[in-house]
């Protein structure tokens, strides 16, 4: 099945191993329109792969950048404007290989995020040792998603 199919009104990418010469023209994508303030190219990765972000949005849809929310590798945030309501999105990248600063740069991020009742997470966490059923994890980000 592909997005054509289905119509949804976004479509978040990670690892889109994007980099400034791939163009925006490049990576259209037909009924929706790619949020180019949103688009992380990866730029500290090993010859320049991996990572990457992208966010498209049905045509006509309100969408707009949120703040700045702190120091974490990949991340984009927004919002969506639906009649009267706003939907804040966080989407991010954190590599397999990231340590310990990595967690607790993601931790600080999530905690500046003001108000987490309408607030959607999602991307490639690369943090196998959560249960995610159990909402168990050695570490202080479940504190956050709980």
């Amino acid at each position: 099945m592909i997005a054509a199919d289905l119509v949804p009104d976004i479509i978040v990418l990670t690892e889109t191993w994007c980099k400034e010469d791939v163009t925006n023209a490049f990576l259209d994508v037909p009924g929706y329109e790619l949020q180019a303030d949103l688009r992380r190219d990866r730029e500290d990765t090993a010859n320049g792969v991996g990572g990457g972000l992208l966010v498209y949005a049905r045509q006509g849809l309100v969408v707009l950048p949120g703040d700045d929310l702190g120091n974490f590798n990949q991340y984009t945030n927004f919002k969506i404007m639906t009649g009267n309501e706003i939907l804040h999105f966080i989407l991010l990248y954190r590599p397999p290989s990231a340590g310990q600063s990595s967690i607790d740069n993601l931790t600080n991020l999530l905690s500046n995020v003001k108000d987490n009742t309408g607030t959607i997470l999602i991307g490639d966490f690369n943090l196998p040792e959560i249960d995610w059923k159990a909402l168990a994890a050695p570490n202080r980000f479940m504190n956050l998603v709980d």
